[in-house]
């Protein structure tokens, strides 16, 4: 055999392995792996979140108070006669973010907030800094948890809702 013909060989050879390669690489696509079983049987039993997303106009100038809370699936009261409390300012013409205050039980600060696709994003947080224990440092570092991350927010029947990982705060509508 001829140099030209042993080169036609390896290309017709290289040719045929990628065919068989490509016409292969649907089926090994359909193969999954234990623990892509496990994500997709997650997601397909993830319990559906409450309500709506949060808009910035569901937060302007209203005030919300939270007397429960729930981190790793279990359910806490705040401290008694220390609700969490926030309340958003209203919107100013020409800013996105919004101010916020709040009290967790223990600490006060406040900063801002905007709110994007449900989403929300507290910036310029300045706090007060007392040691805080028992029940009301849980409530506060449930409440960190939550301002540290950007956590979904949803409404449902005057309820504001956060949600970041295992830690979710339900805050009623206060009215004044």
């Amino acid at each position: 055999m001829t140099q030209a013909q042993q080169r036609r060989a390896r290309m017709l050879l290289a040719a045929m392995t990628a065919l068989a390669l490509f016409s292969m690489a649907p089926a090994a696509a359909a193969v999954t792996t234990p623990q892509q079983n496990r994500t997709a049987t997650a997601a397909r039993h993830a319990p559906k979140l409450p309500g709506r997303r949060a808009t910035r106009s569901d937060l302007a100038g209203r005030r919300w108070v939270a007397r429960h809370y729930r981190t790793d699936g279990t359910t806490h009261r705040t401290a008694p006669g220390a609700p969490i409390r926030m309340n958003f300012g209203k919107v100013r013409h020409g800013h996105r973010a919004l101010p916020f205050g709040f009290d967790t039980g223990c600490n006060a600060g406040g900063g801002a907030v905007v709110v994007r696709h449900g989403r929300l994003r507290f910036r310029r947080v300045i706090e007060t800094d007392i040691a805080c224990t028992g029940t009301r440092g849980e409530q506060e570092s449930a409440f960190d948890a939550i301002i540290r991350a950007r956590p979904r927010a949803r409404m449902s029947h005057h309820r504001l809702v956060l949600i970041a990982g295992t830690t979710v705060i339900t805050f009623q509508r206060h009215r004044r």
